[in-house]
């Protein structure tokens, strides 16, 4: 939880994209999707997952920011050690 809101949601935050790492039926609670779990996913792996929300005003234009600035901020924070 610190290292998303301390370290990678900044990060989104100053390219517009606004993500969450937690599921968006837990009212406020940092638990990892239950969804996932019974996916099979482990607690590990599911909480380190990223929820995007998208609607109706969301455009092409905004996906492919998404797309071209997430994977780039992961490689980042990967060279820098974060």
């Amino acid at each position: 939880k610190d290292f998303y809101d301390n370290v990678f949601f900044p990060i989104l935050e100053k390219e517009n994209i606004y993500a969450s790492a937690a599921s968006s039926c837990s009212s406020g609670a940092q638990d990892p999707s239950h969804v996932l779990a019974a996916m099979g996913y482990s607690r590990d792996l599911a909480g380190g997952s990223l929820r995007l929300s998208l609607g109706y005003r969301t455009s092409e234009t905004d996906i492919q920011a998404a797309l071209e600035v997430i994977p780039r901020s992961i490689v980042q924070l990967r060279e820098t050690g974060s």
